[in-house]
């Protein structure tokens, strides 16, 4: 059955890659773009009709749900910049999460719509000690103004008194995959093995919950396929596994068939960096019979295979 579906944040590579397998199953799909949005996301966006719009802005937000009328609702925007320094950044960052959430709940409530799902994210979480794995149940306990931001995005979808739409947060670990940002780490670690330049990585051990960007997208609409019964649900979307920086170069090194090397210059340890983070994924598997099928190594495979047929992409990250 036709599915007309509202994804926000369709500029982003997560946002991208779910709108595309979205519009494979057959759906009709609408996307919320910002005007600054990556023209190489953008690009691939011909099967769906896309609207520039301010997701702060409550009557554009109002409007544009009232002229769609989705029957779902797949918000994956998200602020920018990803790590805000002075006060002008973060107060725009909170405003964004905030006030963004409540226009786009409030304006779900009104038309109707049948579920809403979210991209959250691991960063609300605490640091845990090495094998405790991360649970939906944890307090949340951000150790960056990023992680601030999304406990307030959540508390605002969580909150009843904004109505009773149907609402699930899917929290979102490292995710990784074609389309991702050429900044972020993996991109970063393959440019540098083709290159032969040192990379620069994290000083000290470094843990991260890296899932393949497929992955993330089939458990979205796993999530998308059932109304959480209570009303209102929180899931992890991660593998389970910790990787530090080291394995994971190693890994690169072995998929790609190039020497890594490491500059002997570190980045010093942020105010995130946890030598362990892995999510328990037990809720996924029972409530939504959801697991990933992808382990690093065939998830970095798959991206090294994507970048190397992408030359759009390549032409961007090489310069």
């Amino acid at each position: 059955m036709m599915t007309r579906v509202l994804v926000t944040g369709a500029s982003g590579f997560i946002g991208a890659n779910a709108a595309l397998e979205l519009v494979k199953r057959g759906c009709e799909v609408h996307t919320t773009v910002r005007q600054s949005g990556g023209p190489r996301q953008l690009a691939i966006g011909d099967s769906w009709r896309a609207h520039e719009v301010d997701l702060v802005d409550a009557t554009a937000v109002r409007k544009l749900f009232e002229s769609i009328q989705p029957d779902t609702v797949l918000h994956l925007a998200g602020p920018s910049p990803h790590h805000p320094r002075d006060a002008s950044s973060r107060a725009s960052v909170l405003t964004y999460a905030t006030v963004g959430a409540l226009a786009i709940i409030e304006s779900a409530n009104q038309v109707g719509v049948e579920h809403l799902i979210v991209g959250g994210s691991s960063t609300v979480y605490p640091y845990v000690k090495r094998g405790r794995f991360l649970r939906e149940i944890d307090a949340y306990a951000p150790a960056t103004f990023r992680g601030v931001a999304k406990t307030s995005e959540e508390l605002v979808f969580l909150n009843r008194d904004v109505g009773d739409v149907p609402v699930s947060i899917a929290r979102l670990f490292n995710v990784y995959g074609p389309w991702e940002a050429p900044r972020r780490l993996i991109p970063t670690l393959f440019r540098s093995a083709l290159r032969g330049d040192p990379v620069r990585i994290t000083r000290g051990k470094v843990g991260h919950d890296f899932v393949f960007v497929e992955d993330v997208v089939d458990g979205l609409l796993h999530i998308m396929g059932r109304t959480p019964a209570t009303g209102r649900e929180v899931v992890n979307l991660g593998t389970g596994r910790s990787t530090g920086n080291r394995e994971l170069v190693s890994l690169v090194a072995e998929v790609t068939g190039y020497d890594v090397r490491v500059s002997d210059e570190r980045y010093p340890a942020s105010d995130f960096s946890p030598e362990w983070w892995a999510a328990d994924t037990d809720r996924m598997a029972s409530v939504h019979n959801w697991s990933p099928r992808f382990d690093l190594r065939a998830g970095l495979e798959a991206t090294w295979r994507w970048y190397n047929e992408a030359p759009d992409y390549w032409n961007g990250i090489q310069s």
